[in-house]
């Protein structure tokens, strides 16, 4: 086991919770098992039904404890940022899991480049162990990667971590509440258009496998696309509505919120069963899809 470090810089982690209270001890237990000392553990409970007593006895003296009506885990989340009082702030789902020096080497990276966020690789696993590892995804966002994080963004929630002070001042740097799907990928754009991401190669968070993932469905990649540049449309002046370079891009947003708001007419007329409609969503996301891969050389990443 690796020597509990003291630092002079206190992290804030935000932990939101819906379901499975087991998950949620497990989450907790690998950040008060971390070789980094100095941290809160915000826990925001978005609404859960769920008994909490006997995990409020056993950690309710080594946690910030929050309970709220259900909004979403981008609400939720954005209440753990209000109540921070850490230099940093960090993101760990309720059934996620950290490498126990994961704080540690972040924590001392982002003092040494001064930068305003940064993230991690990570590997997913599933059968709730953590040994039974699926997949080890190793990012390529480093540096300036707008306006490529339009097209495609390799960062994991659990995996970034980032100044307190900057987005705890902006009132505009926050988890989009009213999406259901992507509110995490809304900030990393927006976070990526003003400020450099560090990335530590290490693998050092495990995201858990759930059945039925959402991000993997056609139909959710639609719609969160579709909200996205309904979202940027808003932004009276945005730099990425106006920029003639970013047309492309621009272009295959609107495509795609086209043929997510022609889906959403032909579900409503026909009553399409959820599978159907799924099959559908991947004819259609397939041509943007394609084109967003193309365009990834001509939009590279400046270090």
């Amino acid at each position: 086991m690796s020597k509990v470090i003291k630092h002079n810089v206190m992290v804030s982690i935000i932990i939101p919770f819906y379901s499975n209270a087991d998950w949620l001890k497990e989450a907790v237990l690998s950040v008060l098992s971390q070789s980094f000392s100095d941290y809160e553990i915000i826990v925001v409970n978005d609404g859960s039904h769920e008994n909490l007593d006997d995990f409020l006895n056993e950690f309710g003296s080594k946690i910030v404890y929050k309970k709220k009506e259900n909004g979403g885990p981008a609400s939720a989340r954005n209440m753990g940022i209000e109540l921070a009082k850490g230099k940093y702030i960090a993101f760990l789902d309720s059934d996620d899991l950290w490498h126990i020096d994961k704080l540690k080497i972040q924590v001392e990276r982002m003092e040494k480049t001064e930068t305003v966020w940064s993230h991690t690789n990570w590997e997913t696993f599933k059968n709730n162990k953590k040994e039974n590892v699926e997949k080890r995804y190793f990012s390529d966002c480093h540096g300036n990667i707008f306006p490529r994080s339009m097209i495609s963004t390799v960062i994991a929630t659990p995996c970034v971590m980032m100044r307190a002070d900057v987005i705890k001042e902006r009132s505009d740097l926050r988890f989009c509440e009213s999406m259901r799907f992507g509110q995490d990928y809304y900030l990393w754009l927006l976070m990526s258009a003003e400020f450099r991401i560090e990335l530590i190669k290490d693998v050092l968070c495990y995201v858990r496998l759930r059945k039925n993932i959402a991000v993997k469905r056609a139909r959710v990649h639609l719609q969160i696309r579709r909200n996205i540049w309904k979202l940027f449309k808003s932004r009276k002046n945005d730099f990425f509505y106006l920029k003639t370079s970013y047309f492309p891009i621009r272009f295959l947003y609107r495509l795609c919120e086209i043929q997510n708001n022609f889906l959403e007419n032909i579900e409503s007329k026909f009553s399409l069963r959820n599978q159907v409609a799924e099959i559908l969503a991947k004819c259609l996301y397939a041509v943007p899809y394609a084109l967003f891969l193309f365009l990834k050389p001509f939009y590279p990443i400046q270090k």
